[in-house]
């Protein structure tokens, strides 16, 4: 990006960073990247031209789609992000959007190493939650990364997850497309993995303790609960464990 400080920005009286993000149609956050200019944007030269890179990382997996390139310019000091002229470029007087950008898949697809399981064509490679300590009413968020195999038959899934406690009786329970509306799992392409992230909101009467995150799919025309086959086990499991979940 280049930069034209003008007068009135001394008037600021704080230094500024910078943020590059990637939003989804939905105006959902893929990525972001945030940098402070190598040299204070307080002492750039008035009327001068700055130049200043950016980059923003693209997630491994991201779904195939277009988005658009933001750009959020914000005080360091507190946050707070500066106001962005209201015209056709301005989301919400605080972005500014920069361009539209397709996504295509990879030409090679990343090595995720041996599956957690199988769910009958569809591989979970991968599994993260963003916390193991919460409190009740608190928001987690579960990453997945999904690859179907190779397959005359597809289909769409619903993924389950379920929150059990230590007697393994179900706390809790999210059901959602796997890979979400936009991306149903009948959609994904053979052998490329597919990122699909969910959000899990904590009943606020949870009761403090330990529990166990699990998760299995089932078929989403007919409810058909899905069994996780894992490559070290010869039988399906009804759930495959994910984390273990610490309430506060």
């Amino acid at each position: 990006l280049y930069w034209t400080p003008l007068a009135a920005a001394r008037t600021l009286g704080v230094d500024l960073s910078m943020s590059l993000r990637l939003y989804d149609a939905d105006g959902q956050l893929l990525a972001q990247r945030d940098e402070t200019p190598r040299q204070s944007t307080s002492t750039w030269p008035l009327t001068q031209v700055v130049r200043q890179p950016l980059s923003v990382p693209v997630p491994v997996a991201a779904r195939p789609a277009s988005y658009t390139l933001e750009l959020i310019v914000y005080r360091q000091d507190d946050g707070a992000p500066l106001s962005v002229p209201d015209n056709e470029r301005s989301v919400l007087g605080q972005r500014l959007r920069l361009a539209t950008l397709t996504l295509s898949s990879a030409d090679v697809a990343p090595n995720f190493g041996p599956p957690l399981a199988t769910f009958d064509y569809i591989e979970l490679l991968q599994s993260t939650v963003n916390h193991n300590n919460a409190a009740a009413g608190d928001a987690l968020q579960l990453t997945l990364y999904w690859q179907p195999r190779a397959s005359a038959y597809t289909d769409n899934y619903q993924v389950v997850m379920e929150l059990l406690d230590s007697n393994g009786n179900s706390r809790q329970m999210w059901r959602e497309p796997a890979g979400g509306l936009a991306y149903p799992s009948a959609m994904w392409p053979a052998n490329q993995p597919v990122r699909d992230i969910k959000q899990l909101q904590l009943n606020p009467d949870l009761p403090a303790g330990r529990y166990t995150l699990t998760l299995h799919l089932e078929r989403a025309s007919d409810g058909l609960h899905i069994d996780a086959k894992r490559p070290w086990w010869p039988f399906g499991a009804a759930r495959l464990t994910i984390d273990s979940i610490i309430i506060q």
